[in-house]
């Protein structure tokens, strides 16, 4: 994988394509797919099977809220590690099969 510099481009898009800032953490999930804690965007994104890249969790916005709501709406606070549950067969990740280093949760 190679990722470029600056930008939260890349979205719904090639992750060759994506730009990340600070990656910090990397997991994989039962699946195959890869999940990158994108500390300096404050974001949690997934490299799918198929080789697309997708926010999966935070707004981009730096604080610690959205706790019980959807993934998308929180707010990370530079996310720096991801751990999760490789017999999880859903393709979803939970609080239950997820953890975020550097966050109270």
């Amino acid at each position: 994988m190679r990722a470029r510099q600056g930008g939260i481009f890349g979205d719904e898009a090639s992750a060759p394509a994506a730009q990340l800032n600070s990656p910090a953490g990397l997991a994989f999930d039962a699946r195959g797919n890869l999940f990158i804690a994108d500390s300096g965007y404050h974001r949690v994104r997934m490299i799918s099977i198929d080789g697309m890249m997708h926010t999966v969790a935070g707004t981009g916005t730096a604080d610690f809220a959205g706790d019980g709501g959807p993934a998308l709406d929180a707010a990370l606070n530079t996310p720096a590690g991801l751990a999760s549950d490789a017999t999880e067969t859903s393709g979803l990740l939970t609080p239950a099969t997820i953890a975020f280093e550097n966050s109270p949760r």
